[in-house]
């Protein structure tokens, strides 16, 4: 309940869909028997190792990455094939569901995955999907290619996940003997351990002779012979086959080392082991998807921080440029008032002059005489039009240049600095990091 919890708040944190998968197999997963996940590359021989594993030729083998899908192996009376259907009801085109009637597979589960090396893109992207749900990693290594670079980047991806890893050096019959054996195993767990931090159990085994082994015992039930799916087709019945100790087929699986790895795990697989791993499988994907979200979160707060810095260099920017166009308006504004202060004292002047009490008597005179003539109107805007004309000579004379110069050279620069203002913010903008990424 506590991890459905935490995958709706991860949808709620825009988590990306392809992780939400992930943990949603994890969960799936739960109710589910013990999952043991086989991977390596295409040509380290898991398909062969798997058949060995289980006694028959139940995965197809080849030199080319056969294996398109993830196959779950699992227990089943009759032989049946179907797309994988998880806990939440939704199939998936890309796992199989094989069920077989091996008892072994009656506590467990086996997965057959495609090479992480493996040409079609596809492949690796399902592996990568199946690695979070698997309980133990099988990592299956060539001897004659041990510890690939794709190997280690994909060990790199499983460390993440948090899982129990035991590594299988397969074909180790092809090395000249003993002491090459042993140099091989040491390289391997060496480098096991400082990608994954411990040192790992690594078993040196040859899963083909181990195999012609299992074929080459008698069976423990009638029926059937060799050849698995592909002799017999979606048969309903099966030999089981066990580890000849003795008799046909004992040599042959001496030589493979097949005894100690299945040794390893029928003695470590206890229930309690299996459920404790069980248990500790989802955490361990839920642990790895809250540090990749925390790491979103920290990226988000990261890129908001710089949002907000940004906001406070632009703020105080418009700040100074505020300023700076008072002072230039207050400047301005001071000329204006300057001019009109100078033409209110010539209009003083002016009153003084013309409208003085000592000029009054004439003026006067002619503004009676104006009336009673009959060409009176004509000499009344002659008075009018001189003092007019006087007064716009020796008061207003320049004013309204000065005031339109004032006026238009403030105008010039406020659309300047405007201007230049907002491409300097622009620019600085186009100059950011890029925001808001997942």
């Amino acid at each position: 309940e506590l991890l459905v919890q935490f995958h709706a708040k991860l949808i709620e944190m825009g988590t990306p869909e392809d992780e939400l998968a992930i943990l949603k197999d994890a969960i799936s997963q739960m109710d589910q028997v013990f999952m043991i996940c086989i991977v390596g590359e295409f040509n380290a021989g898991k398909s062969s190792f798997i058949n060995a594993l289980l006694g028959d030729r139940w995965a197809a083998e080849g030199v080319l990455p056969t294996t398109a899908k993830v196959c779950v192996m699992k227990y089943g009376e009759t032989v049946s094939r179907r797309e994988m259907v998880d806990s939440f009801g939704q199939s998936h085109e890309d796992v199989q569901e094989l069920k077989l009637p091996v008892p072994w597979l009656q506590d467990l589960s086996v997965v057959d995955t495609p090479g992480t090396n493996a040409i079609v893109a596809a492949h690796e992207q399902v592996t990568k999907r199946i690695v979070p749900r698997a309980d133990m990693i099988l990592f299956v290594t060539s001897a004659d290619r041990p510890f690939s670079e794709s190997e280690r980047a994909f060990l790199v991806l499983i460390k993440s996940w948090g899982k129990k890893v035991v590594f299988v050096l397969n074909k180790v019959d092809i090395l000249p003997d003993q002491l090459a054996v042993d140099e091989v195993v040491e390289f391997v767990a060496s480098n096991g351990e400082a990608l994954l931090g411990t040192k790992p159990d690594v078993f040196p085994v040859s899963a083909k002779l181990a195999l012609r082994a299992k074929l080459a015992a008698p069976s423990i039930q009638g029926g059937g012979g060799e050849g698995g799916i592909a002799a017999a087709g979606l048969a309903s019945f099966y030999v089981e086959r066990r580890a000849p100790e003795l008799g046909a087929g004992s040599s042959l699986w001496d030589q493979s080392g097949f005894a100690a790895l299945e040794s390893s795990l029928r003695g470590g697989l206890t229930s309690e082991s299996k459920v404790s791993a069980k248990l500790l499988s989802p955490l361990g994907v839920a642990e790895r998807l809250a540090s990749d979200a925390a790491g979103r979160v920290k990226q988000r707060a990261a890129t908001l921080e710089g949002d907000l810095a940004t906001v406070r260099l632009v703020d105080a920017n418009l700040a100074a440029f505020k300023k700076d166009m008072e002072r230039d308006v207050a400047r301005e504004r001071l000329q204006i008032e300057r001019a009109l202060g100078l033409a209110s004292s010539r209009a003083d002047q002016f009153i003084d002059t013309e409208l003085s009490l000592g000029n009054a008597p004439k003026a006067l005179m002619a503004r009676i005489q104006s009336q009673t003539n009959s060409a009176g109107g004509h000499e009344k805007k002659l008075v009018e039009s001189g003092l007019q004309l006087a007064f716009k000579e020796q008061v207003l004379g320049g004013l309204d240049t000065a005031v339109a110069e004032s006026v238009q050279e403030m105008s010039a620069l406020v659309e300047e600095r405007s201007r230049n203002q907002a491409r300097a913010v622009l620019d600085f903008l186009g100059h950011r990091p890029s925001s808001h990424t997942s």
